[in-house]
């Protein structure tokens, strides 16, 4: 337990930086409309996976469609509502509302998925959320529709990394996450068109940068909610917001503030807090039920 454990977490702390790498080529692909950037983000990581498993020789559809098809769509909405908390709230309150998936996936890990909770993974929730909170600050504004979106965004991805933790090892990591774009694609389509704007070569780079980022986190954070428990994977997810602050201050010029390394700091320790804390097995092992 303890090394597949170490291992999902050292697969989901590569994932956010790939995730990070991703948000990075989304301000460089910027003004093309948000539809557009989620569709070639989605075809093109489709293009990949069937490249990368026919060359393995994989059957790309999997055995257990109903749980893919329920990774893919919960991944799909969850995607299409976190763009739009972005496009209608501040961006620190959309930053926040969107921290509370980890804490959603956690709750889901135990009601579904038999993991048991321990006091001190509780503490190490609130040390990250304070840390998200010190980074982005509470954020205001907001109608509550778009606020109950938000949230519902973060309760959606939740969903689809729980429905990988229940897969669990019982299909090949590039099968799950071939089913997020194979969903998402057709989703995106209808509306494309009549929002379509024509990449500069910059934007085109950005978008093909898009979807290779996005391909490799997806591979890696797929593996680790496969193999560790989903309430300490998840929390990991929060070094991404690390990275995407120290990348902007270097790459975009945005402010390197006191606010921004205290609550690095604070989600650091919590990540490595995590990494060193002894979990109870879940009642069944993953991919056995």
């Amino acid at each position: 337990m303890t090394s597949s454990r170490t291992q999902a977490i050292r697969d989901m702390a590569i994932a956010t930086v790939f995730f990070a790498g991703m948000s990075f080529c989304v301000k460089w692909a910027k003004p093309l409309p948000t539809a557009q950037i989620v569709f070639f983000r989605a075809l093109i990581a489709l293009v990949l996976c069937l490249i990368h498993l026919r060359i393995l020789g994989i059957a790309p559809l999997g055995t257990h469609r109903k749980l893919l098809f329920l990774r893919g769509l919960f991944g799909s909405c969850a995607l299409i509502a976190f763009f739009w908390s972005i496009g209608h709230l501040p961006l620190a309150t959309a930053s926040v509302l969107q921290s509370l998936s980890p804490i959603f996936t956690a709750i889901l890990g135990v009601m579904l998925l038999g993991e048991r909770f321990r006091a001190a993974q509780v503490a190490l929730f609130g040390l990250a959320i304070a840390g998200v909170v010190v980074m982005q600050g509470t954020g205001s504004g907001g109608s509550p529709m778009n606020i109950a979106v938000a949230v519902s965004g973060a309760a959606l991805s939740a969903c689809a990394y729980t429905v990988i933790a229940k897969i669990g090892r019982r299909e090949h990591p590039l099968v799950i996450v071939l089913w997020f774009p194979l969903v998402t694609v057709p989703l995106i389509s209808p509306i494309l068109w009549s929002v379509w704007v024509w990449p500069s070569p910059t934007q085109w780079a950005a978008l093909v940068g898009i979807g290779i980022c996005v391909q490799v986190a997806q591979v890696f954070m797929t593996r680790s909610f496969q193999t560790g428990p989903t309430s300490v994977v998840s929390l990991v997810t929060y070094l991404g917001l690390v990275w995407a602050g120290l990348g902007g201050a270097l790459l975009f010029d945005e402010p390197l503030t006191f606010g921004l390394l205290v609550g690095a700091v604070l989600i650091v320790v919590a990540v490595i807090g995590t990494s060193r804390l002894r979990v109870v097995a879940p009642v069944a092992a993953k991919g056995e039920s």
